[in-house]
């Protein structure tokens, strides 16, 4: 059996989402209980639960000729493969099943799992003048040098995992096993220290910490171990510039950093090191604890990267609270359902003054969090940036959140909101920009929230990327495009719901919604009220629609649309974009009406110089959002934008003000 692998997009995924959720979960059904009386504590039959059902996926996989676990890459775009809809054999996939095979302590197994070891080697670049030194390929068909853009990565998720195998399974391994093991290693530590990644890469800077740290308590290498713990005090450094993570609130990477952080304080000997992972760890919970839903089980938004708008099964989160909140049953994981095979291994553990935010729904809380400082003023640029702040809302009803700038790049979620009963699939509303039917990398958000009103700006920058910020940037500010639409995307949409385009409902279809207008969405006891402001893309000409399809529905302000390729050259646009406000509520249709927030009195919008600066009184008060109008390169664009409330500079707070190092 081949299972699809087509991006790396859906390996990581895999680490932030039960892997069979959609088998698992029906639409409206429960896939979590808080306090079951039944189940018990965790322990190690739920870890031999855990080990059972990852085995018995790959157990399938695994080819014995190529001595690799096999796969089956998609048609889907991805901007570091070139491979497209055929058999591949996934690198980090195998040495996962090499590590599970170990964990059985089965002879057998460990033959295959030595196998696998001697097919990883092979595949692992060993030439110290090759640039792609200590990486392997995603797959055994594309080795480093021939993918787009190698992931250097793989040093780092590969490294972690032949490090958890000698540590555990010392006794198990042979002479030669161990020596092998110390040599991929040993590349994985040289191709991480020299590429020295910027602490604010959160989940490699934290993973590539953990790998040359207990790397170099393996290797018995004085020089790599002084170097990790400069490095992982450079990380908590960094994370003390603002109290959080610059990769903030991902459901994947903050899981990996977690995981990583245990790992240090499962393996790592230095004392020192060793409390100070310690703290980070707490730091990193409280992160995910100040945001964690519990009436959806979501995580609530903004979220810097993701992979997935649906948390999905979390059996990592499920131990780590010890079963105080369940995801699955023992004898579901044993079949793999829940996927997340690392947790027969991993020590989860979340601080016990934590637990309370993840098993109980409290009262209506508004949290503000900054997660990267602003640019300071100087002569070149002028004005400073502020920094790049969240604001969610979370009520037994529902959760909104929003970051106060960032982009629409397909990992990004800077604007979202989930309501309703957990279930599969989820029900949340994501703000998206597309060009061509691909999230457009050069969309920039800027806004403000105060509880569940929003106010925002999409706004386009001149020096950014198409599909990936960095690595399909767009040259000499020219592209083509047949279709810009920003896009308000609901994952479910239910039939008995309504979308009002001012008090006429209307329906889903080609007929374009009267421009402009106020829309409302009643959802029975929900309601969404959101209105469109001055859109605008150069000469052409928006138009609004409603479109439903396969239980899903997109309200979209089509900003271009033509039947051929034409080509946009960022110097001819003078303004693109357009405003959004947005406010979320429990209650019914008339009372989110009847206060007219959504008329149009109640907006204003001023062009002053290059800067527009835009006002709605909205139930939360009078929210105020300042930003550039033409297109110009991302950092411009960034200190040109301001946010008031009532007239007040938004507050900036952090998670935390303990410092984690002195």
């Amino acid at each position: 059996m081949n299972d699809t692998l087509p991006t790396r997009r859906e390996v990581l995924k895999s680490l932030g989402m039960g892997v069979a959720a959609t088998s698992v979960l029906g639409h409206g059904s429960l896939p979590a209980q808080t306090k079951p009386s039944s189940l018990g504590e965790w322990n190690r039959d739920w870890d031999a639960a855990v080990l059972k059902g990852a085995l018995l996926q790959l157990d399938a996989r695994y080819d014995s000729e190529a001595q690799l676990v096999s796969g089956h890459v998609g048609p889907e775009y991805s901007y570091q493969s070139i491979l497209r809809s055929q058999e591949v054999h996934p690198t980090r996939t195998s040495l996962e099943y090499a590590l599970y095979l170990m964990e059985s302590r089965e002879e057998r197994r460990m033959v295959t799992a030595v196998k696998i070891l001697d097919r990883m080697e092979e595949l692992q670049e060993k030439d110290p003048d090759n640039r792609w030194f200590g990486l392997w390929g995603w797959y055994a068909e594309e080795p480093p040098e021939k993918m787009p853009a190698a992931d250097f990565n793989w040093a780092d998720f590969n490294g972690a995992l032949l490090l958890c195998m000698i540590l555990r399974h010392r006794d198990q391994l042979s002479s030669s096993a161990l020596e092998q093991i110390r040599r991929m290693i040993n590349r994985c530590c040289v191709c991480i220290q020299k590429r020295n990644v910027t602490m604010g890469y959160t989940n490699i800077a934290c993973m590539g910490t953990f790998v040359t740290l207990a790397g170099a308590e393996v290797l018995g290498n004085s020089q790599l171990h002084d170097y990790a713990v400069d490095r992982l005090h450079r990380f908590a450094a960094y994370i003390d510039r603002t109290g959080s993570f610059q990769e903030y609130n991902s459901p994947t990477y903050t899981r990996v950093v977690v995981q990583n952080l245990t790992s240090m304080l499962m393996f790592v000997k230095d004392s020192g090191a060793l409390e100070l992972a310690r703290r980070i760890h707490e730091r990193a919970w409280l992160h995910i604890a100040t945001h964690w839903h519990l009436p959806t089980l979501q995580i609530a938004a903004p979220m810097s990267r993701c992979y997935s708008n649906d948390f999905g099964l979390q059996i990592w989160l499920q131990k780590s609270l010890n079963n105080s909140l369940v995801f699955l049953d023992r004898e579901t994981i044993s079949t793999g359902a829940g996927g997340n095979g690392d947790v027969c291994y991993v020590d989860y553990h979340c601080p016990d003054d934590l637990k309370t935010y993840f098993i109980t729904v409290g009262a209506p809380r508004m949290h503000r969090e900054i997660f990267l400082l602003g640019t300071p003023a100087d002569d070149v640029h002028g004005a400073a940036s502020i920094d790049v702040e969240g604001t969610t809302y979370l009520t037994p009803a529902f959760s909104i959140g929003s970051a106060n700038r960032s982009s629409f790049w397909i990992q990004s979620r800077p604007f979202m909101a989930y309501w309703g009963r957990p279930q599969h699939p989820v029900k949340c509303l994501q703000l998206k920009v597309m060009k061509d039917d691909y999230d457009f990398s050069s969309a920039l958000f800027y806004s403000v929230q105060n509880n569940g009103s929003v106010l925002g700006q999409v706004r386009f920058q001149s020096d950014g990327g198409d599909r990936h910020p960095s690595l399909d940037r767009i040259r000499d500010q020219r592209f083509q495009l047949s279709r810009m639409a920003v896009q308000l995307s609901f994952n479910v949409w239910e039939d008995n719901w309504k979308l009002f385009a001012k008090e006429v409902e209307v329906t889903a279809g080609t007929e374009p919604l009267p421009l402009g207008s106020p829309l409302f969405v009643d959802m029975g006891d929900m309601q969404i009220a959101t209105r469109f402001l001055e859109p605008n893309f150069s000469s052409y000409e928006p138009q609004m629609r409603f479109i439903r399809k396969g239980g899903k529905a997109v309200i979209e302000l089509i900003l271009i649309s033509s039947p051929d390729a034409v080509t946009v050259d960022w110097r001819q646009v003078k303004s693109a974009g357009c405003g959004i406000a947005l406010m979320m509520a429990k209650g019914v249709r008339k009372e989110m009406i009847s206060p007219g927030a959504m008329e149009l009195r109640q907006f204003s919008t001023v062009k002053n110089g290059k800067v527009s600066i835009t006002n709605w009184q909205s139930p939360e008060g009078r929210l105020e959002v300042v930003t550039a109008t033409n297109v110009a390169p991302g950092d411009l664009m960034n200190r040109a934008f301001r946010a008031s409330i009532d007239g007040h500079a938004v507050p900036m707070i952090r998670l935390s003000n303990t410092l984690l190092v002195s």
